[in-house]
């Protein structure tokens, strides 16, 4: 079995931040501000950096702070299960837009709240899961 790799972006507006495998695990540190809409791009490649297309591609949204799940488990496509038939072509790339209802602020005495939006992809010969983790900021932080 290949180890694979995952690499993401944050886009929140014009600003893009990348971030970096480490010893095989993501990990990505980056703010947005309440009820913003912004995007996380998630690109798959083998350990030679060619890129790979998975069968299968789920994600989930939590709350670091609260333990609240912001965004079930979620099938972006499974080619497995219904082949060629699906909202999303398979490619090397998924794109999650976090829209203003999942970069809200759950418990309103939090000035910040911090997200782990949670990637699996399944390919031919096994599995990956990778993390990230983004901050929310409160408005009442931008009074």
């Amino acid at each position: 079995m290949a180890t694979l790799e995952s690499e993401a972006s944050l886009f929140a507006g014009a600003v893009c931040v990348l971030s970096k495998v480490v010893a095989g695990i993501l990990v990505t540190v980056v703010a947005v501000t309440e009820k913003s809409t912004s995007w996380m791009l998630f690109s798959f490649k083998d350990r030679d950096d060619a890129p790979v297309v998975p069968v299968k591609v789920t994600y989930r949204i939590d709350c670091k702070m609260t333990g609240e799940v912001i965004v079930e488990d979620t099938v972006l496509w499974d080619f497995e299960a219904i082949p060629n038939v699906d909202s999303h072509t398979p490619s090397n790339s998924v794109e999650i837009e976090l829209l203003p209802e999942v970069n809200r602020i759950v418990d309103q005495n939090n000035d910040a709240e911090s997200r782990t939006v949670t990637v699996t992809a399944t390919f031919f010969n096994g599995q990956q899961t990778t993390s990230v983790d983004y901050t929310v900021n409160g408005l009442r932080n931008l009074e």
